[in-house]
């Protein structure tokens, strides 16, 4: 590419994939969720099975630009702090960082209780992360976790 801008002057445009315009279907994340973490699978699945259930629970598909995503949303405060991607990571925002200064997703208290709930890091500075991935050693401990984190917001 280098000897063609070189010697005439042009110059190559490499578009990267179009931006996804409409979320993935519950299916599509389910496949993909299949695809991603074979062996966790059920359990995973079961999971979101049995919290779709829950009365004041809602799930939402994203638009993720490299994998599916579904947000785990709380009717009561209409908003989704948890997100899970098809590659079975999770993450939770406690507030939200693209308005300046940075919003609180949830009551304060209750952000302080899931900080402490998940051990949640700090940053360099030495202050709770606004957002972080919801570590755990599989799966089993993964579920428990989320389960935790969804009986304490309801319960709020």
């Amino acid at each position: 590419m280098q000897k063609l801008l070189a010697e005439k002057g042009l110059r190559f445009i490499i578009k990267d994939k179009p931006k996804r315009k409409v979320p993935y279907t519950l299916e599509e994340f389910k496949e993909a969720l299949k695809n991603k973490v074979e062996k966790d699978f059920e359990t995973i699945w079961n999971f979101i099975e049995e919290i779709r259930k829950l009365d004041g629970i809602q799930l939402q598909t994203g638009m993720g630009d490299k994998i599916p995503t579904l947000g785990i949303g709380f009717k009561k405060f209409g908003v989704f702090p948890l997100v899970m991607g098809a590659d079975g990571k999770v993450s939770i925002a406690y507030y939200n960082v693209n308005v300046k200064p940075p919003k609180p997703l949830l009551p304060e208290n209750l952000i302080e209780n899931l900080w402490k709930l998940l051990g949640a890091p700090k940053t360099k500075s030495g202050k709770m992360k606004k957002w972080h991935y919801i570590k755990a050693s599989n799966s089993k401990e993964l579920v428990e976790k989320l389960n935790q984190i969804i009986n304490l917001v309801l319960e709020a």
